[in-house]
């Protein structure tokens, strides 16, 4: 008799949930989107890139541009300097992430192509109608963005992956 009694109480207990159990749509939507081979080659990148304290990287749709940036303890320490320090401290940075994507010093993939653009590929095995310029294509759209305030202007340092210079853009403070 215990155990009828238990299992009317587990039953009158759990009843209701069964009814609202389930995922809601939002959940349901995102079950259904396909994660795409730039979604896991943007996980990828920055999994790399926070791993080796470099900072983060986003795609821009509008431009077809992956920025990466510094991570926040490089981007607050540039707040409030001189304009010499911020440029020394970002091009050290350039030249980190450069090297980190495996860049030579010419500012040349020693590789073929950057260690970065190859985290876009699948991983273990290689498609048959992969497009033969992909990682050299995909280099391109990399920028490298690194900036920082002294008390009256913003100087920005932006660069590609590829290559071994950078500019420099300085804008007074409103």
């Amino acid at each position: 008799m215990k155990k009828l009694v238990f299992a009317f109480v587990a039953i009158a207990i759990l009843a209701p949930y069964s009814s609202i159990a389930g995922p809601d749509a939002t959940t349901q939507y995102l079950q259904r989107d396909v994660a795409s081979t730039f979604d896991f080659g943007m996980l990828r990148l920055n999994l790399r890139l926070e791993s080796n304290g470099l900072g983060s990287a986003s795609y821009n749709w509008s431009e077809n541009r992956i920025y990466i940036v510094p991570n926040l303890d490089t981007a607050s320490s540039l707040l409030e300097k001189d304009e010499r320090e911020i440029e020394r401290v970002c091009s050290g940075w350039i030249q980190r992430v450069r090297g980190n994507a495996v860049i030579g010093v010419d500012g040349s993939p020693i590789l073929g192509h950057s260690t970065y653009s190859w985290l876009f590929s699948h991983y273990g095995y290689e498609r048959s109608n992969e497009p033969e310029n992909l990682y050299s294509d995909l280099d391109k759209i990399f920028v490298l963005s690194c900036g920082g305030s002294s008390k009256a202007i913003y100087v920005t340092l932006t660069a590609p992956l590829l290559g071994s210079t950078y500019a420099v853009e300085k804008k007074p403070k409103e």
